[in-house]
């Protein structure tokens, strides 16, 4: 059942599918954020020495950032903001959000091969 009512420019059913998919994107880096920090929890308890490794990637990471000859008004904002443990959650958040991704990705073929469209 289509409602073909036009509000701003966009139907009503082209409004809910905006938002749905406003919400989807925002509870999957929520969800991404939450598998994340479980993942580090997780292995500083049953693995130290992979989050200490971590650490110390992030901590070359931030000296390869900041040895960049940049100009120092710059570099000290670079300095300054950027800490190992931030460097270490961003990577983990990406981790958890190509995870989330193949997950999606799989789950969407086999509902697509279970409904018929393939």
């Amino acid at each position: 059942m289509a409602c073909w009512v036009q509000v701003q420019g966009l139907t009503i059913d082209a409004r809910r599918a905006v938002v749905i998919r406003t919400l989807l994107a925002a509870g999957n880096m929520v969800t991404a954020f939450v598998l994340a920090i479980l993942a580090i929890i997780f292995l500083a308890i049953n693995y130290p020495t992979v989050i200490s490794e971590s650490l110390r990637w992030a901590r070359y990471a931030k000296d390869v950032l900041t040895g960049t000859g940049l100009n120092p008004s710059y570099n000290v904002w670079l300095e300054f903001l950027l800490e190992d443990r931030q460097l270490v959650f961003i990577g983990y958040t990406i981790i958890m959000r190509m995870v989330l991704a193949v997950f999606t990705y799989t789950g969407m073929r086999i509902r697509e091969r279970v409904r018929g469209y393939d």
